[in-house]
Order: structure tokens, then sequence, then C-alpha cells
């Protein structure tokens, strides 16, 4: 879990060589990433509780973050934000 590719999160390397942009159809990361489900339910919980204050300033500072970030993140985000920032 050290590659930065498959957990953008928490590796802590960038293996360049062996990614699967260079070939390698065995990297993990070119189908699985993984997301720290804890930082997007926070994320998620900050950006409705702004939504819910009207803070649109803070709502657009937190979006802009969820952006930057990986799509497993991102996707993870999502379905917290859209079920009410809430664990499955």
């Amino acid at each position: 879990m050290q590659c930065k590719h498959l957990s953008p999160q928490t590796g802590t390397q960038v293996y360049e060589r062996c990614h699967v942009s260079k070939g390698n159809k065995q990297c993990p990361a070119a189908e699985v990433q993984f997301a720290v489900v804890g930082e997007a339910l926070n994320y998620a919980k900050q950006v409705l509780k702004a939504r819910d204050k009207r803070f649109a300033r803070t709502e657009a500072r937190l979006m802009r973050y969820v952006g930057q970030q990986s799509s497993a993140f991102k996707n993870q985000f999502y379905k917290l934000l859209e079920n009410g920032g809430i664990l499955d």
C-alpha cells in the first residue's frame, strides 16, 4: 500500500516505472484505488452542514478540495453526500 497511484491518501511512494501508463498491465492501480472512508465522510458532513447554514464560501472551499482528490475519493464522497452523510 505504499504506492500513491493505488492509495492516494495513504501512499508514501510514487512508482513511475511500473505504472500502467508505462505498459505494466499487472499494475493494480489500473483498476483499483483505495479511498479513506472516514475522510470522505468527514467532508460530506462538512458540506452538508455548510449547505444547511447557507455558507456558500465554506461549501465552495470544501468542494475545491474534493475536486482535487482521486476518483475513488470523489466516488465515496458523493455516495455519502447523497446518503445524507450516513454510512450504509
